[in-house]
């Protein structure tokens, strides 16, 4: 039960984030959707930590997010390569405002921190 429910808390907070992003015809539902998204990513930690891990573990086999992939480190590292060598590709666009890519750079540099502490492992 408690993995269903940080599989649906984890769809929650993408499915508010889409719809988020597709509310452009109305500030009051692009602050709503955002506001449901908020907690949900630190819901599922407070649930792994609480009540699933003190219990058992290999719970990331069971939880079944990525689909056949079993993530390990190594994938986490590969993704977060991959996504900030995407974010280089983009800001090489020259039809990408001024402000994108400083937004971009950033997530980038802070992309490139979070595998460099990933280098060891």
């Amino acid at each position: 039960m408690e993995l269903q429910l940080i599989k649906n808390l984890i769809n929650i907070y993408f499915i508010s984030k889409l719809l988020h992003w597709n509310a452009t015809n109305n500030y009051a539902d692009h602050l709503l959707y955002d506001r449901i998204s908020e907690d949900c990513i630190e819901f599922t930690d407070k649930i792994a930590e609480n009540c699933i891990l003190p219990f058992e573990t290999n719970v990331l086999n069971r939880l079944e997010l990525y689909g056949a992939l079993t993530p390990s480190v190594e994938d986490l590292k590969n993704l977060i390569i991959d996504s900030a060598n995407m974010i280089q590709t983009l800001c090489a666009n020259n039809e990408i405002s001024e402000g994108a890519k400083n937004t971009l750079s950033g997530i980038a540099e802070s992309l490139n921190t979070k595998a460099y502490l990933l280098k060891d492992k």
